[in-house]
C-alpha cells in the first residue's frame, strides 16, 4: 500500500489560506478605521492649501480716451484712468480695443471691447465688456455710452483678478481738433476680487 505524500510546510500554508496563496490581502477592521478617518483630514488639509480668494472689494474709477488706429476689422483707443482703491488713488494708463456689433435703433451701435490698464508698479488689470453708445450721422461717437463687463485677470497683484463692472459714459468732444486729448470719458463701478495674498 502506498503511503500518501505529506505536503511541505509552504504548501501547507497555501492550502490553509488560499486567499494569501493568491497574493490577495485583507485589511484588518482596525486599518479600515483608521483609513476612513485619515480621508476627511487629508481633504480638509487639500483644502486649506489651496489658494482662497479675499473678499470682494468695492471699485470705482474713471477713465478718458481718444481713437488711436484701426486693426484687425476693429479699433484701438488710448486714454488714461483714475482708480480709487481702498488703499488710495492710483493713475493707470488705457488700451482699448473694440468691435462694432451692429447698428441699433435711435443711433445706439453695440460694441464689444477689452480693457487693459497699467498701473505705475507695472501691474496690468484686464477686463471685457459689452453694451452700445451713440454716434451721429457723420459717424462721430457723440451722446451715452453704457456696458456691463467682467474682469479676466492681469498680471502682479492683479494675477488672477475676477468680479464684474457696470460702465456709464459720454462722447462729445471731437478728437480732430488740436488739444482734445480725449473724446469718450466714463464712469466704472464694480467689485474686484483678487486671490489671498495679491
Amino acid at each position: 500500500m502506498q503511503t500518501p505524500a505529506v505536503p511541505d510546510g509552504a504548501q501547507a500554508r497555501r492550502e490553509f489560506h488560499p486567499r494569501r496563496a493568491s497574493g490577495a490581502r485583507r485589511r484588518s477592521p482596525l486599518n479600515r478605521l483608521r483609513a476612513a478617518a485619515a480621508a476627511p483630514v487629508l481633504a480638509a488639509a487639500a483644502l486649506l492649501a489651496a489658494p482662497w480668494p479675499a473678499a470682494a472689494e468695492a471699485l470705482r474709477w474713471q477713465h478718458a480716451h481718444v481713437f488711436d488706429r484701426f486693426e484687425d476689422g476693429g479699433y484701438v483707443r488710448r486714454g488714461v484712468a483714475m482708480f480709487r482703491f481702498a488703499g488710495g488713488v492710483e493713475p493707470a494708463t488705457l488700451e482699448l480695443r473694440g468691435r462694432m456689433t451692429g447698428a441699433q435703433s435711435d443711433g445706439w451701435h453695440g460694441m464689444r471691447i477689452e480693457l487693459r490698464y497699467r498701473f505705475d508698479d507695472g501691474a496690468t488689470l484686464t477686463a471685457t465688456a459689452e453694451g452700445r453708445f451713440q454716434r451721429s450721422a457723420d459717424g462721430t461717437v457723440t451722446g451715452a455710452q453704457e456696458a456691463s463687463g467682467s474682469f479676466t485677470g492681469g498680471s502682479g497683484r492683479f494675477a488672477g483678478a475676477s468680479g464684474t463692472f457696470t460702465l456709464t459714459g459720454v462722447g462729445g468732444l471731437s478728437g480732430l481738433q488740436v488739444g482734445v486729448l480725449a473724446d469718450v470719458f466714463a464712469e466704472l463701478t464694480g467689485d474686484l476680487q483678487r486671490p489671498a495674498g495679491r
